[in-house]
């Protein structure tokens, strides 16, 4: 690029990134992964409470994503948007694979030709019983 100033001309370089053609993977947006998540039996993830673990996501190359989640918590499903939705079963800290209600989550992210593999632990916890004033009258 040339840039005229009155008579004399400066040359002023433009630096432009490498491309190389290549399909970039999709990329978790926080540099430190998926966060491990803790809710307890019952809880709701319906309506307006849903989880959006598509929105954790991106991709370089603007291609549209599309999600696996395996591993939920009872009661939950996932979209292939990666929207996480439904009522965590009862007994879900009871009923979990691993000790202590623990659900190793994965959640394989495609965008149509390179997949991501990125895993969490969400653990179900048995909320403690909710005490009532027992006084006698």
């Amino acid at each position: 690029m040339a840039l005229w100033i009155g008579q004399m001309m400066a040359r002023i370089p433009i630096l432009l990134p490498p491309i190389d053609g290549a399909n970039d993977a999709p990329e978790v947006v926080d540099p430190n992964g998926l966060p491990d998540r803790s809710n307890n039996d019952s809880d709701d993830f319906t309506g307006g409470s849903s989880l959006d673990i598509g929105a954790l996501f991106t991709d370089v190359d603007v291609e549209p994503l599309t999600f696996t989640i395996t591993g939920l918590p009872d009661g939950l499903t996932a979209d292939a948007a990666g929207v996480v939705s439904g009522t965590i079963d009862s007994s879900a800290s009871a009923n979990s694979p691993q000790p202590n209600g623990v659900y190793p989550v994965t959640v394989e992210v495609s965008d149509g030709t390179v997949t991501t593999t990125v895993t969490f632990n969400w653990t179900v916890g048995n909320p403690p019983p909710d005490a009532q004033d027992d006084t006698y009258s």
